[in-house]
């Protein structure tokens, strides 16, 4: 499947136009007008699934397309067509393709390609409604701002969805006039509706769906596309719907390889998701049992511990219960002892204070005495001072009659 977002077109859809019957660029605006330079033929080499045959690219000699070319503008193709050069503009999104008319002039397919990408911008931030209202809508804006009418401006559109895992390359709509832009709108969706959600990147559309869904989607979208191109052979009187479903018939069986691959690859990739599932699962079962054993070892762990610990309140249960027959004995004879002790404290604590008493009686005596004592020297001082002073009054009286007395005095 296809892993970009918009698929390019074949070269045989973008190059529907009747160089017979109507010139590469306008001449008046009548003619643009009458949209007679965008209509399809109904030949099977022209219906968006094979190229024609024949030099060039759209089934008529000299001429050739160039994507971008001498005129280096990204979406503007030049076509050289008898030695006349002639502008095209073309802007693709969401499958659909619009192109401008033929311009003789590069800078009126510069503003057609302005015009365009305007249109891809307003869808693009358009968010209400389906894409056929979105489109319709943004259609409207630009050319009421640009002063035109979809007449005037005379644009061509075709639808291309991508069917690279069924045909290998896009399957186009027929390119679609200006008169014609709601039926291409209508095919748009329709196409869309068909085909389903295209995802962007990845590995191929069997790695979004299963194989049954996409072989539905592929016969949905095989009949929406050839109800598409048997009405527009119909509506211009030519046959060759059998031929087109004959061309999608060869295409499919020439892409029968690719699809083979991918479903291998698919069915290989599947088997490995598979493998690796179970194996995920094994381990994870392996895990759960050692999870599980690790728990029941916790568990008995725990058991054993609560019940070493159940007997040892026990032990001190009936411990606690066999020393309770002699605890008032032992509280009766802790009394008795603790009352000796106090008898004998007590004893202890008088004769300390008999000693004290006695200690204190002496001490009293003994400073009772010393007292007495000094009282007693100092008496006997205070007398021996005073026989002092009397014995020297008498000596100075002896030693003054001595004096007097003297013969030679």
């Amino acid at each position: 499947s296809a892993g970009a977002g918009e698929c390019p077109p074949p070269r045989v859809a973008e190059e529907v136009l009747d160089f017979a019957t109507a010139p590469p660029w306008p001449v008046d605006l009548a003619e643009d007008v009458a949209g007679s330079c965008a209509t399809a033929g109904s030949q099977p080499a022209l219906l968006g699934i094979g190229r024609p045959e024949g030099g060039g690219n759209d089934g008529h000699e000299g001429a050739t397309w160039r994507a971008r070319g001498v005129t280096q503008i990204r979406g503007i193709c030049r076509k050289v067509y008898k030695g006349v050069n002639t502008y095209m503009a073309k802007v693709g999104f969401d499958w659909l393709y619009m192109r401008g008319k033929p311009r003789r002039s590069l800078a009126r397919a510069v503003d057609d390609h302005v015009m365009l990408l305007a249109i891809k911008l307003r869808y693009a931030g358009c968010k209400d409604g389906s894409k056929k209202e979105r489109l319709t809508r943004a259609l409207q804006q630009v050319l009421e701002e640009s002063a035109l009418t979809l007449a005037e401006w005379g644009p061509s559109l075709d639808v291309s969805a991508p069917t690279y895992h069924w045909v290998g390359r896009c399957l186009s709509s027929p390119l679609y006039c200006w008169r014609d832009v709601p039926t291409c709108l209508e095919v748009w969706q329709r196409f869309h509706e068909a085909r389903g959600h295209q995802g962007i990147g990845g590995r191929g559309i069997l790695y979004r769906m299963p194989p049954d869904g996409v072989e539905q989607v592929w016969r949905r979208f095989r009949q929406v596309y050839l109800d598409v191109w048997t009405a527009r052979s119909t509506g211009s009187g030519s046959g060759g719907s059998g031929a087109i479903a004959e061309k999608l018939a060869q295409l499919e069986a020439a892409n029968v390889l690719h699809r083979q691959r991918q479903l291998e690859r698919w069915e290989a990739c599947r088997m490995c998701r598979e493998e690796t599932r179970q194996r995920t699962l094994s381990r994870e079962q392996a895990q759960a049992e050692v999870w599980k054993r690790r728990a029941e070892m916790r568990g008995s762990a725990q058991q054993e511990r609560r019940e070493r610990y159940r007997l040892a309140a026990e032990d001190r249960m009936s411990r606690r219960l066999y020393s309770h027959r002699t605890h008032r004995r032992d509280q009766e004879t802790r009394a008795a002892k603790v009352l000796k002790r106090l008898d004998t404290l007590l004893a202890r604590w008088d004769r300390h204070l008999e000693r004290a008493d006695l200690e204190s009686r002496r001490r009293r005596r003994r400073q009772s005495a010393r007292q007495k004592h000094q009282e007693r020297r100092h008496a006997a001082e205070v007398r021996r001072q005073s026989l002092v002073r009397e014995q020297s009054l008498r000596r100075k009286r002896a030693e003054r009659f001595q004096h007097f007395r003297q013969k030679d005095l």
